[in-house]
């Protein structure tokens, strides 16, 4: 259409000088202006308590032999333990909906607990009595 008009043709880096002038000045009003103008906010990991930071998942099975077999879940050490708690269990990959009450343990089922990091940490056989790590 400007050819038609009697323009010179548009060229691909025709507005490049223009553009790297608007660049910079956007650059430098964000660096010195543009971060007073937001507000100051704290993150999600100040805003916990130090406690709840060190909780973690871990994955447990149980193993062939272990105590725990035939057992429900709330009758063990591991419903006692305090800071662990017992999120699901999952039985040939299928999560229970059974209340843990009422629910007897059986070889290679799988725990998902969570837990503070000091008690998960000690190693499965010590605390756990018969659950390995998944």
């Amino acid at each position: 259409i400007a050819r038609d008009l009697g323009q010179p043709a548009f060229r691909l880096f025709e507005i490049l000088p223009l553009g790297i002038i608007y660049a910079v000045a956007g650059c430098l009003y964000l660096f010195f202006i543009g971060r007073r103008l937001l507000p100051a906010r704290d993150t999600l990991s100040t805003l916990l308590d130090p406690e709840m930071r060190r909780d973690f998942l871990v994955q447990a099975m149980v193993a062939k032999g272990s105590p725990l077999i035939g057992k429900t879940v709330d009758k063990t050490d591991l419903a006692r333990t305090r800071g662990i708690k017992i999120l699901e269990v999952k039985r040939h990959g299928i999560p229970q909906q059974v209340p843990l009450n009422e629910l007897e343990l059986a070889a290679g089922d799988r725990l998902l607990l969570c837990g503070l990091k000091l008690r998960v940490s000690l190693g499965p056989r010590a605390w756990l009595g018969g659950l390995l790590p998944d």
